[in-house]
């Protein structure tokens, strides 16, 4: 059984890899129902069956719902509230089922660590881990054997990068420092040195400049707290390998801007604008500083200040492209305390378990995590596979049985 558990969270965070549709990637035009859309509200109704059929089997449900999952449960109860009476121009519905897309993860998180409480978190976690990324590079070797043009982007100046429609370069890279760090930590013999090298080179190809900032920190982190001299490896390693770098390969600009040029590495590839019009739209009056502007607003207003404000016509971002900011946008102070306070909740509890032999595994998610929400969006926007690790990481019970 706990096997199908797992299917389902995979299918629910990871979604079903998008061989079939081109998708206006840049979101200039507006695209109806299609085959994507209609699997993932497949796979959300066959979990709430799922999940009522083993309810009803098992009656091991408990409606005593553990204090870890009140704050989620709470946050995305709140964005419901708000959204209904707040949201204006963007569909109503396709906001609430976003919401309630989360809504059915958490209870079915809830279900399957209560169902299955006697493995311990540790081992619910690590095992997730390892199927989500069994399931990735599935995806990735379906696509590059019969789905090319899904999975590899052919950028402006001709360089080919790993990731395409069927998963996002920036999400297969941060996933591949997971991989890396998976097996590099907890593998075995072999299948250490085979599997951590093969996600080395996945990272490399993906050309994901955020994927490769974490795996740096997630590195140096572990390494400076197996040090005897701990902080001031910290304060002088990282920016010596940096500048180090910069003299030593020529091209290195070119190479980070993917083509875009100085302009496009100082507007890290157009988020700034993003932010500030995020900044802006929050600063504006004393009710979007508090309250927000809904959970889906923020997907029509940014798009179109980027033409007005900023003359950007390239592209329309359908979020703020940091987590802060987007839950500041969605839910105003009360949204942005939650998630400040899963953040560092999430990473001091796996900061505790060092010595443990598995910390640097946890520690270098945690990093990979939150970096990820920096640059982009996970709690505070549309369930991902990012996410759903969050969720899984703040539930982590070091204390076996207990959730």
């Amino acid at each position: 059984m706990i096997y199908i558990y797992r299917v389902i969270f995979l299918l629910l965070s990871v979604g079903i890899p998008n061989y079939f549709v081109d998708f206006d990637v840049e979101n200039l035009n507006s695209a109806g129902l299609n085959i994507v859309v209609y699997i993932r509200l497949f796979v959300f109704l066959t979990a709430i069956l799922f999940l009522s059929v083993e309810i009803i089997r098992t009656n091991r449900f408990s409606f005593r719902v553990g204090k870890l999952f009140l704050l989620p449960l709470l946050l995305y109860t709140y964005y419901f509230i708000i959204t209904v009476f707040m949201q204006q121009g963007r569909d109503l519905y396709v906001s609430l089922y976003r919401i309630v897309e989360y809504l059915i993860f958490l209870i079915f998180l809830y279900q399957y660590i209560y169902r299955f409480r006697y493995l311990g978190s540790k081992y619910i976690v690590e095992t997730q881990v390892a199927w989500v990324l069994i399931y990735t590079l599935i995806i990735v070797i379906v696509g590059l054997v019969f789905f090319p043009d899904k999975m590899i982007t052919v950028l402006s100046n001709g360089s080919l990068r790993l990731g395409g429609m069927a998963m996002h370069p920036n999400t297969l890279g941060n996933l591949a420092v997971v991989g890396f760090l998976y097996y590099f930590f907890l593998g075995i013999g072999f299948k250490r040195k085979v599997l951590s090298l093969t996600w080395l080179i996945i990272l490399a190809f993906t050309l994901s400049r955020g994927a490769y900032f974490a795996f740096i920190v997630s590195m140096f982190y572990w390494a400076a707290l197996k040090s005897n001299y701990k902080f001031v490896f910290r304060l002088i390693a990282l920016p010596i390998i940096i500048f180090s770098t910069i003299l030593i390969v020529p091209n290195l600009i070119n190479f980070l801007s993917r083509g875009q040029g100085m302009d496009g590495l100082i507007s890290l590839s157009g988020r700034l604008p993003v932010w500030l019009i995020s900044i802006d739209v929050i600063s504006s009056n004393v009710q979007n500083f508090v309250f927000g502007i809904s959970f889906g607003q923020a997907s029509d207003i940014i798009g179109d200040l980027m033409v007005s404000e900023y003359g950007i016509t390239y592209w329309k971002s359908q979020n703020a492209h940091n987590d802060l900011l987007q839950a500041m946008l969605g839910g105003g102070i009360f949204a942005v305390s939650i998630t400040m306070y899963v953040y560092v909740s999430m990473f001091v509890k796996v900061s505790n378990i060092w010595g443990s032999g598995v910390a640097g595994f946890y520690v270098g998610l945690a990093i990979v995590l939150i970096l990820f929400s920096i640059s982009m969006t996970t709690i505070n926007f549309n369930l991902s596979v990012f996410s759903a690790l969050i969720w899984m990481l703040f539930v982590f019970q070091r204390k076996e049985g207990v959730v």
